[in-house]
């Protein structure tokens, strides 16, 4: 029950980040983007990168809690698959 409890804080967090991405004002939390050269940076719509990368951030914060969900319920499949998805849209 606490890896729940766990999971729950950890993808709060990840939520969070989420929507200062999702409203395009979170392009600081992009690791690479914040260190590139004004002129490579102006070469990149900031807002949809953000956006993207905000829509990613909240498809890894729900598999974060499909862990401890599949353990709790027994349930290997459901670990497995939010595995597979994390694999799979990283």
């Amino acid at each position: 029950m606490s890896g729940l409890i766990v999971a729950a804080i950890i993808s709060a967090m990840f939520l969070t980040m989420a929507m200062f991405l999702l409203n395009g004002k979170g392009a600081f939390l992009i690791a690479g983007f914040n260190t590139m050269s004004k002129e490579k940076k102006a070469s990149y719509d900031e807002k949809a990168l953000c956006r993207s990368v905000g829509i990613l951030t909240i498809i890894v914060s729900v598999c974060i809690l499909l862990f401890p969900i599949g353990v709790l319920l027994d349930a290997a499949w459901l670990t497995y698959c939010a595995m597979a998805i994390i694999f799979v849209v990283q």
